[in-house]
């Protein structure tokens, strides 16, 4: 749920007087990004927002003519007016066109406060339950990749588990929820190629950056359901960082080298980061 204020196009409007536009945001077609900010200030918001740029224009043909300068001092204005805490905390910036065509309406949300100060190793592994679900456009985020991915987490969270794994038609482990997936075996890991199979993403980038830091050999390729199993280990990249998976449905798995990999995640909050 968004927090109590919310921007709408540069102007910051109380949620509860915004309901009629926030229940056609769950019918519309948008795509978003979620950002974690640090001290007020967005992490890698110029690879955010060129990634919601080219999403935008790949999905609806223009550019939504995002300027950087705007965003960042909306963003501060919603972390301000929702009373957000000088630590980690979540945002969601959302690109939907306006219905008059040319135009787009852009909203950023207050999620809340994130567990941990800056890019961070999750305390506690996932239990994860690997369900077969498609993604509509699975190389963007869109309004029906997320509303996809938040059904798949609240029926494993329904039989047990603490996430899902999603696993596509054709049997490849691609992602835990909107998170990419990263599986290691040995010195190698896999991850599902982007723009085919998942979107690329800050998140996906410095998942593949912490890995080469250490050393990793990194495959841009997804790996089959069937074996995640026969992996040494698993783990997601997410907007406060590294997230074990400790078990695959019944099958428990150690966190050896994600805990060496949580080393290194401070380094990650300046990193540079090649898009394209």
């Amino acid at each position: 749920m968004p927090g109590e204020y919310i921007c709408i196009n540069g102007h910051i409007h109380e949620s509860d007087s915004c309901g009629s536009r926030l229940l056609g945001l769950l019918g519309a077609n948008y795509t978003y990004r979620s950002v974690h900010t640090l001290a007020g200030r967005p992490l890698h918001i110029d690879a955010h927002l060129a990634l919601l740029g080219h999403s935008y224009e790949s999905l609806y043909g223009y550019d939504p003519a995002i300027e950087r300068a705007g965003v960042e001092r909306w963003i501060g204005e919603v972390l301000y007016r929702n009373s957000a805490s000088r630590g980690s905390n979540l945002i969601r910036i959302v690109a939907a066109p306006d219905g008059e065509g040319g135009g787009s309406d852009i909203f950023i949300f207050y999620l809340g406060p994130m567990m941990y100060q800056g890019y961070s190793l999750w305390h506690k592994p996932r239990r994860a339950l690997p369900l077969t679900y498609e993604v509509p456009f699975p190389a963007f985020r869109t309004a029906a990749n997320l509303t996809s991915h938040n059904y798949a987490h609240a029926h494993a969270r329904r039989l047990g588990y603490d996430a899902a794994i999603t696993v596509n038609y054709a049997g490849e482990a691609v992602s835990l929820g909107e998170d990419p997936l990263f599986c290691v075996r040995g010195r190698e890991v896999f991850v599902a190629d982007a723009e085919t199979r998942i979107p690329q993403s800050v998140e996906r980038l410095l998942g593949i950056e912490v890995c080469r830091a250490a050393g990793l050999e990194v495959h841009e390729q997804a790996v089959a359901a069937d074996e995640l199993t026969g992996m040494d280990e698993l783990f997601a990249f997410s907007p406060q960082g590294l997230v074990p998976v400790g078990s695959v449905g019944e099958h428990l798995l150690p966190s050896a080298i994600v805990n060496l990999l949580g080393d290194r995640l401070p380094g990650l909050q300046s990193q540079e980061l090649t898009l394209f």
